[in-house]
């Protein structure tokens, strides 16, 4: 079986279109969120709203939480959508916001759908993580890679800024050794055992078959002449870093 794209990965348009919507919470994109994606979308329910702009670590992250707490909490995720901070500040929420370096987030999202463009990818995530800065006194900041290296620094943050008592992990590596299992075991569920290229595209955490593919794009990244939209999504990554380090 073969990984299904959506439309928004297929079409430029339809990529634009769709962080438009959920950039403002006045279009009621969360409404149409909770209705097609009911187990991932925020509800007053909800005990941790994890987000970030795409491919940087929201479902990797999503099940590191909800295996260390015994799969008891509830989890909005992978939503991509400012709406959904607002929403979360709203009903007080405890929020992690997830941010991985542009050039990164731009090769993982043209690994997986190749007919973006990085321009494209870098101009939504300036407009992305531009229109939830309002709200930083508001919510957590984590780097991509401190996920993978450290989830206990994420834990406690959220804990001491929210007063939850969300779960350590003892182990790290077989925090991650257990994650990566689980995200397989949905995988070999949904599309068999043997995945197809279109698969090995979308997995959740770092794979060789995904470093090879990153490297055969990365030079034509460097050669983009597009010098301006490099430094404005830099310097948005490194203004979150640095509000993330006070």
């Amino acid at each position: 079986m073969k990984y299904r794209k959506s439309l928004s990965g297929k079409y430029e348009t339809i990529f634009k279109i769709r962080f438009f919507w959920s950039r403002y919470p006045w279009l009621f994109y969360q409404y149409y969120s909770r209705i097609v994606y009911p187990t991932k979308t925020l509800t007053k329910e909800t005990d941790l709203l994890i987000e970030g702009f795409g491919r940087s670590g929201s479902s990797f992250t999503r099940d590191s939480f909800y295996l260390l707490n015994n799969k008891k909490i509830k989890i909005a995720w992978n939503q991509k959508s400012p709406a959904a901070v607002a929403e979360a500040v709203k009903w007080k929420k405890p929020i992690l916001i997830l941010i991985r370096e542009p050039k990164e987030v731009a090769l993982s999202y043209i690994v997986m759908n190749e007919n973006l463009s990085f321009e494209l990818i870098l101009e939504q995530y300036i407009k992305y993580y531009k229109s939830i800065w309002k709200y930083k006194n508001n919510f957590v900041i984590a780097q991509n890679d401190q996920v993978w290296k450290n989830i206990n620094n994420c834990i406690h943050q959220l804990n001491t800024k929210f007063k939850t008592k969300f779960q350590f992990s003892e182990d790290l590596q077989g925090n991650m050794d257990n994650v990566k299992k689980y995200e397989d075991e949905k995988y070999f569920k949904k599309y068999s055992k043997e995945w197809d290229e279109s698969v090995k595209r979308t997995v959740n955490y770092p794979t060789l078959y995904k470093n090879k593919k990153k490297k055969l794009i990365e030079k034509i990244f460097d050669e983009l002449n597009c010098n301006q939209l490099k430094k404005d999504s830099k310097d948005w990554y490194d203004k979150y870093i640095e509000n993330a380090q006070h």
